[in-house]
Formats: structure tokens, C-alpha cells, sequence
């Protein structure tokens, strides 16, 4: 399962035209802002079917996973990293709520464990993308087009801080957690 409908042409503005020993893959899937002086983003309907998938698929992964001992490790270490007995977030497979910042930890680490989540040439963009948005909607309060919005632009961001330097940051996916 990739990550993003792709579109494969020379990524214009890096200096090797965006190939690296061939095409890459185009993430972006949204238009421009301000096009029309409105401010709003407009996300393509694909884009937003693919977050919709995402979510599902990641949510669903991490949960397959939730009685390993190292998502049971990373849960307790949530909590205990979670100051105080009143958070924001709520654990997945848990159900405590504690921080914004060990609940995406701990999701984190869920998304990743069985290596299932989506792919893309950069990486593993889910295991990071999906439990800060999820997480973020949750604490802010946010409504299920305001998540779509986020996850779409979070990969359309991981994707471009990928593709811009010289070096890739595939095996350091999970600092799309960093809230």
C-alpha cells in the first residue's frame, strides 16, 4: 500500500531535477494556496480517499499489535512519562489518557512495530503522520475534515523535507511525532 497516488515526473527546482538514478514519485496533492486569494487549501478528492485509508490501515496495524511486549513496554512508558493523572490524548489498546506527547510516543511505536504500514520511496511516512494527526485532532478538538486536512498536509510535508536534501531520511520516519 503506498501512501500517495502517484504521478511520476522530474521534481522541478532540485538540481538533479528530482530523478536520483531515475523519476520519483510526485506527492503533491495540494493546490495552490491562495490561487484565488481565498486562503483555504484544496486538497484533491484522491489525496483525501488515500488519507481516509491510511488512517483505517494504520489505526488497524497498530492495533494488531497491541499485545506485543514492545507496545506493552512503549504503553507503560507512555504513562509513566505522562506527568500528572490527567492528560489530553488517549493511549491506543489502552484507553488512559495521558499527554499529547507520550500518546504520540506510544502510537508511534504501535504504528511501526509489525512494519506494516504504508511505503513510499522516503519511507514509512504512516507510523509518524497518522497518530500526530489523529492525536492532535483529538486534543484540539477538531472535526474529521480538519484531520483529513492535517494527514494530507503532514505527508505532503514529510514528503518534501525528504525529497530536499541530498541525503534521505528513511529509518527516521517517527519525527512526524514530534508534536
Amino acid at each position: 500500500l503506498c501512501a500517495h497516488t502517484a504521478v511520476r515526473q522530474p521534481l522541478q527546482g532540485m538540481k538533479d531535477g528530482g530523478r536520483r538514478g531515475g523519476t520519483r514519485q510526485d506527492h503533491a496533492h495540494i493546490d495552490d494556496i491562495n490561487k484565488r486569494g481565498t486562503g483555504k487549501l484544496r486538497i484533491q478528492s484522491a489525496a483525501v480517499e488515500r488519507a481516509k485509508m491510511n488512517i483505517m490501515q494504520t489505526i488497524g496495524v497498530s492495533l494488531c499489535g497491541a499485545e506485543l511486549k514492545q507496545i506493552k513496554d512503549a504503553i507503560d512508558l507512555a504513562k509513566e512519562i505522562s506527568p500528572g493523572s490527567e492528560g489530553a490524548a488517549t493511549l491506543w489498546a489502552d484507553g488512559k489518557k495521558v499527554s499529547c506527547e507520550a500518546a504520540a510516543f506510544a502510537a508511534g511505536t504501535m504504528g511501526d512495530m509489525l512494519d506494516w504500514e504504508d511505503c513510499s520511496g522516503t519511507g514509512h511516512s504512516s507510523a509518524g503522520v497518522i497518530p500526530t494527526a489523529v492525536i492532535a485532532a483529538e486534543v484540539l478538538k477538531k472535526s474529521g475534515k480538519d484531520l483529513l486536512t492535517a494527514v494530507v498536509a503532514e505527508y505532503e510535508v514529510y514528503q518534501r523535507v525528504a525529497l530536499a536534501g541530498d541525503t534521505n531520511i528513511v529509518g527516521f520516519n517517527i519525527f512526524a511525532c514530534l508534536f
